[in-house]
């Protein structure tokens, strides 16, 4: 590693921020760069589905320093749901490299290192050629593992062109990038059977920023006063915070809450964020004529501390998928474990940190009837013991997972 200054390119089509909206990591570990002396920039697409706000960019790129983290966006179409649309954006943005080269270097300069995130990896062999004329280092960075994730959650089939297609830039990245960072902790075993070589094996997972976690906004009203009334009625409030879409498995939380609720158990669930079944998931709570489980829109990342430790326990959950014996690493976890709340997993990573670390309890996916057994266990906790695992899971998250921290690790690659 040389210790001059880099110019660095985070590329991830998903990249969000504290007010656009998720995804956080390339914000956080770009502002960690430009904080250790380097001149680093995300470049994301100018619209995706994360996003809270969307505005119609009008530029085919632009530059937004208006958080501290200069953000270069990629002018892409929009869409809906997971049709062709989505697919011309993903398409766009990889493009946007090659089309809008000229317009990206009269922003930056020609990049020391460029980092291709894996929201999908359909930009990474215009990055990599373009690493290679500008011998810069090209980092291949691996959230999902494509085109597995398609056939093991979606059940498209081995000879599809698209899974054929992803698997040729996968092997691709594994067997041309400099690096590969894995967020997933057991990855290595698959991607090497791929062509990786170990000495070019990275994990960074994901994590949170400490600092912004500690400096957070207050709850906007409307969330404040529904929270404020379910206290004041003396219910165990259990939350979530993040995506309604079929990997966060809320229909089984759901099923687990009628459980509680025919057995006049006082838990009741708020669920905050957005995301392609949210609908779907309220008409079945009104189906089931639920009265536990509150649905609150989407709020600033900068104000989901407060909410998170407005709650008693908060809850994390999977589907049963062996995809995920490769790992999983999802950003709520770590807001979680810096909350200082007891933690419900279900499923997820066979490694379950969350019962390892002691910060919560953990049970089966798919499984109404032991999810609500544990959220009714947890409710019948003494304060002072969910306490104790609330603050062991906040040592844990700042010893172990702060992006200041995780970025160091990042940089000892460049």
């Amino acid at each position: 590693m040389s210790d001059q200054r880099k110019t660095i390119w985070y590329c991830h089509h998903y990249a969000g921020s504290p007010l656009k909206g998720m995804s956080y990591r390339p914000f956080y570990l770009t502002q960690a760069f430009n904080h250790a002396g380097h001149h680093a920039f995300v470049i994301g697409a100018s619209f995706h589905h994360l996003q809270q706000n969307p505005v119609e960019q009008k530029e085919p790129v632009l530059l937004d320093i208006s958080e501290d983290v200069p953000f270069i966006t990629l002018k892409t179409p929009s869409y809906e749901g997971n049709g062709p649309g989505r697919m011309l954006n993903m398409l766009g943005y990889a493009s946007g490299f090659k089309r809008r080269l000229h317009d990206i270097l009269a922003i930056t300069s020609v990049p020391d290192v460029i980092i291709a995130s894996s929201a999908h990896p359909f930009h990474y062999p215009v990055l990599e050629k373009l690493a290679r004329q500008c011998h810069a280092r090209l980092i291949f960075e691996v959230r999902d593992l494509w085109p597995l994730s398609l056939q093991r959650l979606l059940g498209i089939p081995n000879w599809h062109p698209l899974v054929l297609w992803l698997g040729r830039i996968e092997r691709r990245a594994y067997q041309g990038a400099d690096y590969v960072v894995s967020v997933l902790d057991n990855a290595f075993s698959y991607m090497q059977k791929r062509g990786l070589a170990g000495e070019r094996y990275r994990f960074i997972p994901n994590g949170t920023s400490v600092a912004a976690f500690e400096n957070f906004r207050k709850l906007s009203e409307p969330a404040a006063l529904k929270i404020q009334a379910l206290k004041k009625s003396g219910h165990f409030l259990l939350g979530y915070a993040g995506a309604f879409g079929k990997p966060n498995a809320l229909d089984h939380l759901i099923d687990a809450m009628a459980i509680l609720g025919r057995k006049n158990v006082p838990v009741h669930a708020v669920l905050i964020g957005q995301g392609n079944l949210k609908e779907q998931l309220d008409a079945k709570v009104n189906s089931l004529s639920l009265t536990n489980i509150t649905f609150l829109p989407p709020i600033s990342k900068l104000e989901i501390p407060a909410f998170l430790r407005e709650m008693d326990a908060l809850y994390l959950g999977w589907n049963n998928a062996d995809i995920y014996q490769y790992g999983v690493s999802p950003n709520k976890v770590f807001d979680y474990m810096m909350a200082g709340k007891p933690i419900i997993e279900s499923g997820g990573s066979p490694t379950r940190m969350v019962e390892k670390v002691g910060c919560g309890r953990y049970c089966p996916a798919e499984s109404p009837e032991e999810i609500a057994d544990c959220i009714h266990k947890t409710s019948q906790l003494p304060e002072t013991e969910r306490e104790m695992m609330g603050l062991k899971g906040q040592q844990y998250v700042k010893a172990e997972f702060d992006y200041a921290a995780l970025a160091r690790k990042y940089v000892e690659l460049f």
